[in-house]
């Protein structure tokens, strides 16, 4: 087939421009001819990935609606495949082009802009098991197809690890107690800062280390974590943070978040919802155990780690769980209790392979692309 990717650019190190990186070159190889729309990562001209990948631009609209049904002839694309917020596609566009949507659903249950894109979409792939339910309980029909973890994650020796860490940190690490978080820090403030600096601070270590790869400052629209640590009890020495230049300007990227994880004690999350949760199975198939919220597909990913209790509520935008900070802090403290344990390091790393992207493609991605039938190809 010939298809048409519309997500973030693998230029980009988010979660959705890693899959983008992971996948493409996969899909290519099996025979598909792929066009990437690049939502963020390619602006200004026509262009190709590293790969080889053909590229097109974003124009206007920061979704591409404005220009995605040129985008399809351009590409004499026969499926556009969307990973993204299902709400951010306009419908109206969407449902003259046989459209595969690969949706997030980080809420408890899913919202209404969501579920009405959803409606026009001839194929939904669910990346998770969690989303799968919900989806199919909002009656959807879908299929699952995960997210995978490219080869560029794997164990690295953790004294050369925590060398490149403190490098990059301007930060010696030494063999403190290590605790790394990688999340975004924009709206809407899911991600559980609070808890999070909230359990480090209960698990009473002073020297121990807390290292959260995400803007420290509102430049994004989300809060000041600097702040929230200070207002928690930490002092700025036992909270460290990547250079806001840094971060911004995409220098920091996989090969250092491997590093990170292979260096750490423990992978933290505070997230009050997730659809799938990419960190956290990257640190884990580094070998590094997580300690994550029992909510949304966190339950799924946590694979030898400790699940912190939490409790649901609703907000304006939408209903989550929030995790209990002395949850966390018994399992930071279940962490600490376990430094070193090589039998734990190894059992988290086999069980995240699951995840592995060649497994993933070929036992969930190639069939599903595979099903994607001609005669079937009417709009929705």
């Amino acid at each position: 087939m010939k298809l048409l990717w519309v997500s973030n650019g693998p230029a980009l190190n988010t979660g959705y421009g890693r899959q983008t990186a992971t996948f493409l070159p996969r899909i290519r190889k099996a025979g598909h001819e792929v066009t990437l729309f690049a939502l963020g990562g390619h602006d200004g001209a026509p262009g190709r990935t590293n790969d080889g990948t053909p590229t097109l631009p974003r124009l206007f609209d920061a979704n591409g609606n404005d220009v995605v049904l040129e985008h399809m002839k351009n590409a004499r694309a026969e499926v556009a495949i969307t990973l993204g917020n299902a709400s951010a596609f306009d419908p109206e566009k969407y449902r003259q082009i046989p459209w595969c949507a690969w949706p997030p659903v980080n809420n408890l249950r899913p919202i209404e802009p969501d579920l009405r894109s959803l409606q026009r979409a001839r194929w939904i792939w669910a990346m998770s098991r969690f989303n799968e339910r919900l989806l199919r309980e909002a009656g959807l029909e879908v299929e699952y197809v995960p997210h995978g973890i490219d080869r560029v994650f794997h164990p690295r020796d953790r004294e050369q690890s925590r060398l490149r860490l403190s490098a990059l940190l301007g930060s010696n690490i030494g063999d403190r107690f290590l605790v790394v978080m990688v999340a975004k820090n924009g709206p809407p403030p899911r991600k559980g800062f609070l808890e999070a600096f909230g359990a480090f601070a209960l698990l009473g270590d002073k020297d121990a280390r807390l290292v959260v790869f995400s803007l420290a400052t509102e430049a994004l629209g989300g809060e000041n974590l600097r702040q929230i640590a200070e207002r928690v009890g930490l002092g700025t020495e036992r909270v460290l943070f990547p250079s806001e230049y840094q971060m911004l300007c995409g220098m920091i990227g996989p090969e250092d978040l491997a590093s990170a994880y292979s260096a750490a004690d423990v992978f933290l999350s505070g997230s009050h919802g997730e659809s799938f949760g990419l960190p956290a199975l990257e640190a884990e198939i580094c070998g590094c155990p997580a300690v994550l919220p029992d909510n949304t597909a966190q339950n799924e990913l946590c694979l030898g780690g400790f699940l912190a209790r939490t409790e649901p509520y609703v907000s304006a935008s939408g209903a989550w769980a929030r995790p209990g900070v002395r949850s966390l802090a018994d399992g930071l403290a279940w962490a600490k209790e376990k430094r070193g344990d090589q039998a734990l390091r190894a059992k988290a790393r086999e069980l995240a392979l699951t995840y592995d992207a060649d497994r993933v493609f070929q036992t969930f991605m190639a069939p599903a692309l595979g099903r994607m039938d001609r005669g079937s190809w009417a709009a929705a």
